[in-house]
């Protein structure tokens, strides 16, 4: 890591502490698809914007190293991959994925009529889920699904051994803030849109709940 008395002379070719977290990466992978920018250099602000943006250039195959800091502004280098690297990463990814599969969670019930019902049911499905021997690669959750995810929800242990079985839960961070729950989750981790519609693109199957 680059010493923080160095900071202030590095040059960063993108500007994320007055975007969203979203921005700055729509920015990243611009900058990155254009002629001459094989690596560049991403200024942010607060620990976490810097972590987001070092988990989305490693899920996007990317080159990623924190540089240094200054105060509450970090500076982050993401560069492209050599296409052997790449490759390498992407044999590696089915290696370790073969049957990459995708939930997608968009309420807390299963079913509109009888709210009561349609959350026994979606508790039960959690369980049920939970003890089977194949499972989703990944959890996607959105909209008032977030709720599942709370630490007063009556489905964290299924979740967090789903968690604890491998799988990636993806809880989303708009309809968390939304919903004035960010500090309430308490099983897998808060994306943005962009990282979720990335991971849904990229599936091979997925299942609608």
């Amino acid at each position: 890591m680059a010493s923080n008395e160095h900071f202030s002379d590095a040059q960063f070719e993108v500007d994320g502490r007055s975007l969203h977290l979203c921005e700055t990466l729509l920015a990243v992978k611009q900058k990155l698809g254009t002629a001459g920018h094989e690596r560049l250099n991403v200024l942010l602000s607060g620990e976490k914007a810097r972590d987001d943006i070092l988990r989305f250039a490693r899920d996007s195959g990317l080159s990623a190293e924190s540089l240094g800091q200054r105060g509450e502004d970090f500076l982050v280098g993401i560069g492209k991959r050599a296409p052997e690297q790449r490759e390498q990463l992407e044999e590696v990814a089915v290696a370790e994925r073969p049957g990459d599969s995708i939930l997608f969670i968009s309420g807390e019930t299963i079913g509109a009529r009888d709210e009561s019902l349609g959350r026994m049911l979606m508790t039960k499905f959690l369980y049920s889920l939970a003890e089977m021997q194949e499972r989703p690669t990944t959890i996607v959750i959105v909209s008032r699904g977030v709720r599942l995810t709370t630490r007063k929800s009556e489905n964290l242990e299924p979740l967090r051994t789903l968690e604890n079985a491998g799988v990636d839960i993806m809880v989303c961070r708009p309809s968390a803030q939304f919903l004035q729950l960010e500090d309430e989750i308490a099983v897998g981790r808060l994306c943005d849109m962009y990282q979720v519609v990335e991971r849904l693109l990229a599936a091979r199957k997925t299942l609608s709940i």
